[in-house]
């Protein structure tokens, strides 16, 4: 057997028990595939990352002027039917992520890991003209509680303000402020 018919197969089955979360695990590497084209597509060239050493990057694509992007699908909504932005990841709790890093148990990013977020937000996850991006400079999502970290949650304040940004307008705030 294939995999390729193995990962179709898992994922027509977490569709059909309606688990987004696990889709979303499924699909990752499409979305930061998705996101690449959509970028480039709006004339902002970009390439995956990629490190032989599994603790040095936590970005997925940077472009050519080194913004460094970290993509995250999240099909999930709140009973509202608002995207459900969540930002906890599941590293280990090593020494380099010990202390507020970690203090609910998951680890936060640190703002210093990426300069931008982009969500992935599908409607129908079998068509991509469905798929919505929504990108928030990594700065905007600081925790104001636990400073040097990231939101685990992303309120709906920074999810409308943001919302009204096209992706070249937030990557040319992004730019301005890297000046």
């Amino acid at each position: 057997m294939k995999t390729h018919n193995l990962l179709l197969e898992s994922f027509e089955r977490k569709l059909q028990e309606g688990n987004t979360k696990d889709v979303s695990k499924i699909l990752q590497f499409a979305y930061e595939e998705y996101v690449k084209y959509k970028l480039n597509e709006n004339n902002i060239i970009c390439n995956f990352a990629y490190s032989t050493n599994k603790n040095d990057l936590s970005f997925d694509l940077i472009t050519n002027d080194n913004i460094r992007i970290q993509v995250k699908g999240r099909a999930a909504t709140t009973s509202s039917g608002r995207p459900n932005l969540h930002m906890e990841n599941t590293r280990r709790v090593s020494g380099k992520n010990k202390g507020n890093s970690s203090k609910s148990g998951h680890v936060s990013y640190g703002t210093d890991e990426h300069d931008v977020v982009i969500f992935v937000l599908p409607k129908d996850f079998s068509d991509t003209a469905t798929w919505e991006c929504l990108a928030i400079p990594t700065k905007n999502l600081e925790d104001p509680n636990n400073k040097g970290r990231l939101v685990r949650s992303v309120s709906t304040k920074i999810i409308d303000t943001w919302s009204q940004y096209s992706i070249n307008q937030v990557f040319d705030m992004i730019r301005e402020k890297n000046k």
